[in-house]
């Protein structure tokens, strides 16, 4: 298929378009001013176009994003559009926000993915969406601000894209496919999402991934929490937070403070941000919050009679701050014996069940 060549350096392309309407591939080239973006997508996504390359397109800088890469400075733009506007982002805009995944996409059916179509890039809104088969990732900014309220996920789901799902009012419920490991910065922040099911491989959430979020489960391979999550379990108030076996670094405001009552921590934990609770930090019940660290960890040190945490890795006395946050450390070993015990985690509630039943039978 020969491919036709844009030059937005060489005159303006609703023109050129007139005069190519046969154009089936086209290949985009120098800087693409963003106020002709809308007007540019309009033009391929109603055409016969059914490839893009912008291998050698890049935008013009976006007014407030003058010093930072091509990808930020997209990312600039999205945020301007979306979260200032109230606006949707043109499929041609997505494309330049997934240049990470490929430089080159095709167009099917109304639908944008990359050339070896593994990754898709924007799907028109619709109150059901479904992601065709043989998708890997879900790409950045993909549906974000999108008014949908159901999705079909494939099989062979690897991957949320960096805010591909910000923004959704009317989602409640969303489950991963168990073949998910990654997910992307603030992949469902700000979403209305009550219900998510977090595949068993996710490793970390990322920072605002699931920013004021509820999720059904920690999965038990998880090992990091970045900032800004603040996640609670759904369906729960005053609970307990299990983190798994391996779990090893919590970032700031990264769980909501009010909707837990005890947060537990393994062993293997080295990190735990001075402010890792968000806002909130009476527990729902309008009792302190107490944090669990057991005596193994040999990253932290607890003085219970002083209120003391202190941190061996970054040598910090960390007393100050929770103590303002009115925070209580306690060392149980029942609850620490529990803890090392599972190395597989149940369902929130499942565990907040057997874990009152340990303590009442004393073992």
């Amino acid at each position: 298929m020969k491919v036709a060549r844009f030059d937005f350096g060489t005159g303006d392309f609703k023109e050129w378009f007139a005069g190519n309407s046969e154009v089936k591939s086209i290949k985009l080239v120098g800087k693409l001013p963003l106020d002709k973006i809308e007007e540019s997508s309009k033009l391929i996504m109603e055409s016969d176009i059914v490839s893009v390359d912008l291998s050698e397109c890049e935008n013009a800088r976006f007014y407030e994003c003058e010093y930072g890469s091509e990808e930020e400075c997209w990312d600039d733009y999205a945020n301007y559009i979306i979260d200032r506007k109230g606006g949707l982002l043109s499929p041609l805009a997505k494309m330049f926000l997934n240049k990470r995944y490929s430089t080159s996409f095709v167009i099917d059916g109304g639908m944008v993915f990359s050339d070896d179509r593994k990754v898709i890039v924007h799907q028109p809104d619709a109150e059901t969406i479904k992601i065709p088969e043989g998708v890997e990732v879900i790409g950045r900014w993909a549906f974000a601000n999108y008014t949908m309220s159901h999705i079909s996920l494939p099989d062979g789901l690897k991957e949320f894209g960096d805010c591909c799902m910000e923004l959704l009012d009317n989602l409640s419920e969303l489950k991963m496919p168990d073949s998910v490991v990654k997910l992307g910065d603030s992949s469902f922040a700000y979403s209305d999402l009550e219900s998510v099911k977090v595949a068993d491989g996710i490793e970390v959430f990322p920072s605002c991934c699931f920013r004021y979020c509820a999720i059904d489960n920690i999965p038990k391979s998880l090992r990091i929490i970045e900032e800004g999550n603040c996640f609670r379990l759904s369906g729960q108030e005053n609970a307990v937070l299990y983190l798994p076996n391996g779990f090893e670094s919590m970032g700031s405001y990264s769980i909501n403070g009010y909707a837990y009552s005890k947060v537990i921590f393994p062993s293997t934990t080295n990190f735990i941000a001075k402010d890792f609770w968000y806002d909130e930090i009476v527990g729902a019940d309008g009792k302190k919050p107490k944090i669990v660290i057991p005596k193994e960890n040999p990253f932290y040190s607890v003085d219970k009679k002083n209120n003391v945490v202190y941190n061996y890795v970054s040598n910090e006395d960390i007393q100050r701050e929770f103590s303002r946050k009115a925070i209580e450390f306690v060392e149980s070993e029942t609850e620490r014996k529990y803890l090392l015990d599972k190395d597989v985690l149940l369902s929130p509630l499942e565990m907040v069940r057997l874990s009152a039943e340990h303590m009442t039978s004393g073992q």
